[in-house]
């Protein structure tokens, strides 16, 4: 039994392709008389929130929907069945499990011959993509036919090469799996708390990076990209940021030296890429980070129909870094239309983390254009969140007491820096750069003149300038508004010519 709202669920998580190309094979494939349920697939689409009772109303009295919970059974078949459709070719497991059932019931059948070529070419396709699981399968049906296709003597030699071959693919399966071990305790991680902040934090990071799986390279190349993105991630959690950039870019070279990984791999090499461009932007190699940027531009474009929900806000992000970097913020409003189309559209089914990168793009966008109203919606859309990323959370906390500075809202200014101290200290994540900016929102209470007030910015700047390249608060432009403060200016003109000066800096 599915959930009573899985079908809503299912058809809201649907992209506007995967519908048409839903109705369009069920419009072809069935008599006019049983296409009721793709009424049905419409009055649901149609729904902002699940209402069963709504639909019984819709179609009260006609005799087809008497039993609505077997048409959504029905419904919720097919579109199933249109998804692996839809994906067969893009998808090598989806092939290699038709083709497993293929060869299960042609065995059956006792048509050997026939099951012996379908388990060659399903081999074929299984080492092309690594796919080691369905390989070990796979074998294990090849040593059952070669018994019936040959002599005992032929078989039995036969069959020491399989088991030769099947420890081979053991042994590359076991490390993808100690691979995968690990990533998930990085991912794992990152989710929760972003950069590590504590010595155990850190200390626990750098024991994941010497394990000697990460150290020396992996059997596959699947593993080797693996194994590569997971020092990246190691690198990115410590903070190290050169060292992440030297590991990014060595994964994206090894795709790029496989251009069959790309093809199989498409989504993790567009996400990897996004990644080593933003590690280029934060580390002002402009110049790089632009030439990846027409890569990435290009790759959007042609393969749109490639990118699932998580690729499309990755793009969206990329696309607010480089533009707010470069300063060019009321442009940088023109991602905002399209951030908040997700968190309606896919309000049920968008994962936390996905909607606190959607939410966080907002905030970064609205705080650099001064629409303080829309910053603070932002923040309290992220501290509703919960506990993802305590980096994000902490930063966004930050910036919520310069917001209330910036709108002179003194009266609360209280009570939300005692709420962020407490946060912090929680999190054990109240260090130097953080305390120096509590330190600055505490005194403003003790400010009585224009003087004291620009005396204060400038000790807040020196006191936080060596900080200001600190991974969690390093995309908040602190520096730059403060600035814009001290000479009067708008901070998108700071900000687009401290671009100019590092992008000719760069280019020498």
């Amino acid at each position: 039994m599915y959930n009573s709202d899985a079908l809503f669920l299912l058809i809201k998580a649907m992209s506007k392709s995967e519908k048409r190309y839903f109705k369009v094979e069920n419009v072809k494939s069935e008599s006019n008389s049983s296409k009721d349920y793709l009424r049905l697939f419409d009055a649901i689409d149609a729904q902002k929130e699940y209402d069963e009772k709504a639909l019984k109303k819709k179609f009260k009295g006609e005799r087809y929907f008497n039993q609505i919970g077997a048409v959504k059974h029905y419904l919720y078949r097919q579109i199933q069945k249109s998804l692996t459709n839809y994906y067969h070719e893009s998808s090598p497991n989806i092939r290699l499990n038709e083709s497993l059932s293929e060869i299960e019931i042609l065995f059956n059948k006792n048509l050997i011959n026939n099951c012996a070529n379908s388990i060659k070419k399903a081999k074929a396709l299984a080492y092309k993509h690594e796919k080691w699981p369905e390989l070990l399968r796979l074998v294990s049906w090849e040593t059952k036919v070669t018994v019936l296709l040959y002599s005992s003597e032929k078989a039995a030699s036969l069959n020491q090469e399989i088991e030769v071959e099947r420890t081979t693919i053991w042994t590359k399966y076991q490390q993808q799996i100690a691979l995968q071990v690990l990533g998930t305790q990085i991912r794992l991680f990152f989710r929760k708390k972003g950069y590590a902040k504590t010595p155990e934090e850190r200390k626990h990071i750098e024991n994941i990076l010497s394990n000697e799986l990460l150290g020396k390279p992996a059997h596959s190349s699947e593993g080797e990209i693996n194994r590569l993105v997971m020092r990246a991630n190691c690198y990115t959690i410590l903070g190290k940021q050169e060292e992440r950039f030297n590991e990014s870019k060595k994964g994206i070279e090894y795709f790029q030296s496989h251009p069959d990984m790309v093809q199989a791999n498409f989504l993790v090499y567009f996400h990897n890429l996004r990644d080593l461009a933003d590690i280029a932007i934060a580390q002002k190699k402009f110049t790089y980070a632009e030439s990846l940027a027409t890569i990435l531009n290009d790759l959007h474009k042609q393969y749109q129909h490639k990118l699932n929900l998580k690729s499309k806000i990755v793009y969206l992000d990329f696309e607010a870094s480089i533009l707010l970097y470069k300063g060019e913020f009321e442009k940088a409003l023109e991602i905002i239309p399209k951030t908040r189309s997700i968190l309606e559209q896919f309000d049920k089914t968008l994962e936390p983390i996905d909607a606190l990168f959607l939410h966080f793009i907002n905030f970064h966008i609205h705080f650099r254009n001064k629409d303080f109203r829309n910053t603070q919606l932002s923040i309290q859309e992220i501290i509703n969140l919960g506990q993802i990323r305590w980096d994000m959370q902490a930063l966004v906390r930050i910036a919520n007491l310069i917001v209330q500075y910036e709108q002179h809202e003194y009266q609360h200014l209280g009570y939300v820096w005692r709420s962020t101290y407490r946060y912090l200290l929680k999190k054990e994540m109240l260090e130097k750069p953080e305390t120096v900016i509590l330190n600055f929102i505490k005194n403003i209470s003790r400010i009585n003149s224009e003087k004291q007030a620009l005396n204060s910015l400038i000790q807040l700047r020196e006191e936080f300038l060596p900080y200001k390249d600190e991974s969690f608060i390093a995309s908040f432009p602190l520096i730059e508004w403060i600035d814009s403060k001290l000479q009067k200016r708008e901070i998108s003109e700071i900000v687009m010519e401290n671009y100019l000066k590092a992008k000719a800096a760069e280019n020498g």
